[in-house]
């Protein structure tokens, strides 16, 4: 069979936000195809060898999967590398919970349960993903969650271990911190735990808790005590069962963690509390959580106006809201406040 050249023409849209330093990912039209594509572009620089180039696109493209994304094809150029992926226009699983924007845990579980159906795939195949995050959660234009990037992925040895010196540093597991301890696939339900945890509580209420956090050394010394995240600190309507499984998932001894996917999926599906509750802010100071029951729209409210918490439930009732005066509560005492809420969404849960 004769060689011949094949050249690879596309134009780049708008570049694409993503938490990662070494590659930089466009919306991009192919002009073969005649579609917009996904292009990730990694300098040639970032790899040791030539034979290190195609590593992640022929990872992804063997781990075939209805919740891996897929690989169309790859390439390169003088000075980069490019792997081109499918176009979700729903984006990732970070677009959703940025800017204050909420899921139910309904959608936490479901997609959850669809990414971790991808990550016990490839944890079959004995290859571990390392860089587990919402940014890195794709979701698919019928609305399904799928597990991409493979750019820190490495497949373990006889004793299910890899070395991967890198990670992304706010869902660096304990052993990821100290010199010389390989990563298992525990170090994957670690880094889920913490996208669980991110997925329930929104990014903002996350990334809040860096805010005081002064040196490396010390973000360090919390990740390795579990007190980064919080594992005490939640929105108030997430279910005592998923802290628990959320807070299992993140335990610094990485033998206390779930032991695999299954497992894991497993205890998420007997979570039934609190499915459908939206929420969102309309003050800083204010927060509403929303419902449909027995159809009707019921918000539940609590305000903070500096010295005390006031919590209150509206019903629609004919296109607007009216008061239920039985339910309004004045207190100081967080604890109290978050007790109280906690018997509200259970009244109207179901």
């Amino acid at each position: 069979m004769a060689d011949c050249d094949i050249t690879i023409t596309f134009d780049k849209l708008r570049e694409i936000g993503q938490e990662g330093k070494n590659s930089r990912v466009f919306l991009a039209h192919d002009h073969q195809l005649e579609g917009d594509l996904v292009i990730k572009e990694i300098p040639k620089t970032k790899f040791n060898t030539p034979d290190e180039y195609f590593k992640e696109a022929r990872l992804m493209f063997a781990q075939k999967h209805e919740n891996v994304v897929e690989v169309h094809y790859a390439g390169m150029d003088a000075d980069n590398i490019y792997i081109a992926m499918p176009f979700y226009v729903n984006g990732s699983v970070k677009h959703l919970i940025s800017n204050n924007n909420f899921l139910t845990i309904h959608q936490v579980i479901r997609y959850a349960t669809q990414f971790l159906t991808g990550l016990n795939h490839i944890h079959s195949r004995k290859l571990l993903h390392l860089d587990i995050k919402p940014d890195n959660i794709m979701l698919s234009n019928t609305d399904v969650a799928l597990l991409s990037d493979f750019g820190l992925a490495k497949y373990t040895d006889v004793y299910g271990l890899a070395d991967q010196p890198f990670a992304y540093s706010l869902h660096r597991a304990p052993e990821q911190t100290l010199s010389g301890l390989k990563q298992s696939r525990w170090t994957d339900i670690y880094q889920v735990g913490v996208t669980l945890y991110r997925m329930v509580n929104g990014n903002e209420f996350f990334y809040g808790q860096t805010s005081n956090i002064k040196t490396k050394e010390e973000f360090i010394s919390l990740v390795q005590k579990g007190r980064f995240p919080n594992r005490n600190a939640y929105q108030e309507h997430v279910p005592v069962k998923l802290r628990r499984i959320i807070n299992k998932c993140m335990n610094p001894d990485p033998r206390q963690r779930y032991d695999n996917a299954l497992e894991l999926l497993n205890d998420l599906s007997t979570v039934t509390e609190n499915l459908d509750y939206q929420m969102h802010y309309v003050a800083s100071d204010t927060k509403v959580w929303t419902k449909l029951h027995n159809d009707h729209l019921v918000k539940i409210q609590s305000k903070y106006d500096g010295t005390n918490f006031t919590v209150t439930v509206q019903k629609e009732s004919g296109g607007s809201f009216q008061n239920q005066k039985r339910h309004g509560l004045v207190e100081s005492d967080y604890a109290k406040i978050c007790k109280h809420l906690n018997m509200l969404f259970t009244e109207y849960d179901g």
